[in-house]
């Protein structure tokens, strides 16, 4: 009798971590560390380990006296967020490598965020001072990876390689 309750509590626990595993939550949180902004609205910021974001939004037409906000949800179909691979953050030039490549099983599933974005001045003088930002919480890839909230804030909307 001892032996058959040995038997059914070692299943038991056989079983229950077998369970444990199968939901073992997000593989890892990303902590963006390094990050800017150029363009009209196109953030970016690197985690340590290679693992980029990119947020962008096409604002070319946004008010020349007050901001804009554009509010978001992940996936959206008006601000584009994508998670990339790469050995060096070249974003914002001419000068860089190749483009960073989609991280494989990291598309975007999940986050919400707003980006704002100060008013259009002339485009000849707008690098340097036109302010951005962009905040972006609960983004998550299809692998489970997730990120730390970030918070993206550049004087460099409006500047534009080459």
């Amino acid at each position: 009798m001892v032996r058959g309750r040995s038997l059914a509590l070692l299943f038991l626990l056989m079983m229950s971590s077998v369970v444990g595993c199968a939901d073992a939550g997000p593989k890892q949180q990303l902590v963006i560390g390094d990050s800017g902004a150029c363009g009209d609205a196109f953030f970016w910021g690197v985690a340590d380990g290679g693992t980029a974001v990119t947020i962008s939004a096409d604002v070319k037409d946004r008010s020349r006296t007050s901001a804009t906000t554009v509010e978001f949800s992940v996936p959206s179909q008006k601000v584009d967020v994508q998670i990339l691979n790469l050995d060096d953050p070249n974003f914002c030039n001419d000068l860089g490598p190749l483009p960073p490549t989609q991280a494989p099983g990291r598309d975007p599933v999940s986050g919400s965020g707003l980006i704002t974005v100060g008013p259009s001045v002339d485009s000849a003088r707008a690098c340097g001072r036109v302010d951005g930002e962009v905040v972006l919480t609960g983004l998550e890839a299809e692998d489970g990876t997730t990120f730390a909230p970030m918070r993206i804030e550049s004087d460099s909307i409006g500047c534009y390689a080459g």
